[in-house]
């Protein structure tokens, strides 16, 4: 006698669909905590909180181990999807700030960051000015490396934007500036401080 398999591929189908409602729910509620963005001084800010409660429900629908920033999921490679950029926290060489990476908008592929975090007490009366700050975009993924190309870094002393090329490795992230000297940031798990958060 052999048995359907159709009410087993139900119960499959109907636990993928419990937990995709749990992570829409779990997305939702985060979102609900966002206050108006009136509440908000500028734009920016509200920004970098809308990047965060994104980069929690991202958390919640992955659940990827803390330093898995450079590895691509392996249904994407088997399907020959595009690389995903890595969402992640990094400190800056010199431990002054710290940096949220990930996509520059919904779908994307591109990789952006913005400074979420300052270290350094002696510049944090510059928050105002720093915090949800880009400080590069537009990253495209290179297709048989861990490598991103095309991109622009702002040079917050000059304030001038420059070329760059990042390179994800075990919980590094290494930047390519023009013709400057490699820049290596750490990967973090430590929640930023210094940006109201």
């Amino acid at each position: 006698m052999t048995m359907s398999k159709t009410p087993i591929t139900l119960a499959v189908f109907s636990v993928f669909f419990v937990l995709s409602l749990l992570f829409t729910s779990w997305g939702n509620e985060l979102l609900a905590k966002l206050p108006p963005r009136a509440y908000y001084p500028n734009d920016r800010q509200y920004a970098v909180t809308e990047v965060r409660a994104v980069l929690e429900i991202a958390a919640l629908a992955h659940r990827n181990p803390a330093l898995s920033g450079d590895q691509q999921p392996f249904q994407d490679i088997v399907l020959g999807l595009p690389k995903t950029p890595p969402e992640a926290l990094w400190l800056t060489q010199d431990l002054s700030l710290t940096v949220a990476s990930g996509a520059c908008g919904v779908g994307s592929i591109s990789l952006c960051a913005v400074i979420v975090g300052i270290n350094d007490p002696s510049i944090r009366i510059w928050a105002t000015e720093i915090c949800g700050l880009p400080i590069f975009w537009e990253l495209l993924p290179e297709a048989e490396t861990s490598d991103w190309n095309n991109g622009r870094i702002l040079d917050l002393e000059t304030l001038q934007n420059h070329s760059l090329k990042v390179s994800v490795t075990s919980g590094w992230l290494i930047l390519h500036i023009s013709d400057q000297a490699p820049i290596q940031w750490q990967q973090t798990t430590v929640l930023p401080v210094g940006c109201g958060s």
